[in-house]
C-alpha cells in the first residue's frame, strides 16, 4: 500500500495502522536519502520484522535497529532471502523477530532522552 501501488493506498492512519497490524512483513524499498524512512520506524514501532536491502540501511539511522536475521531480512542475495522468509514465518521464528524488533527499536529509539538534547541545545541558545 503505498504512492502508485497496484492495491491501492491506505486512505488515512487508522486504515494505514491496520493494514500494517494485519501484515506479517514490512518490506520497505527506500535506496537514496538518509535511511530513515518513517514507514520504517511505523513497522518498527509495530515491532513487525521488514524485509530490506540492508545495504540502503547499514550505516545510516535505520541502520540502529535493522539487523538482517534478526529484525529483517536482507534482500542482497535473493534466493537466501526467499529461504529465509519462508523459516523465518514459521510461528516460532516469527515471534523472535518480532521480539528482536522490539528490543533493537526500544535501545535504538528514545525519544525522551532526545527530547532533553534539544532542550539543552535550545537552553545554550543566545
Amino acid at each position: 500500500y503505498g504512492a502508485a501501488c497496484p492495491d491501492c493506498i491506505a486512505t488515512s492512519i487508522k486504515d494505514l495502522q491496520q493494514k500494517m497490524q494485519d501484515s506479517m512483513w514490512g518490506f520497505v524499498n527506500k535506496p537514496l536519502g538518509d535511511g530513515f524512512s518513517h514507514i520504517l520506524h511505523n513497522w518498527s514501532q509495530m515491532n513487525k520484522p521488514v524485509i530490506v536491502n540492508y545495504p540502503d540501511y547499514r550505516d545510516k539511522l535505520a541502520g540502529d535497529f535493522l539487523i538482517p536475521d534478526k529484525t529483517c531480512i536482507d534482500l542482497t542475495d535473493r534466493d537466501t532471502a526467499i529461504s529465509k522468509i519462508r523459516e523465518y514465518s514459521e510461528p516460532e521464528r516469527y515471534a523472535e523477530l518480532c521480539a528482536n524488533m522490539k528490543q533493537a527499536w526500544k535501545e535504538a529509539v528514545d525519544y525522551e532522552r532526545e527530547a532533553e538534547s534539544l532542550r539543552i541545545f535550545f537552553s545554550n541558545l543566545d
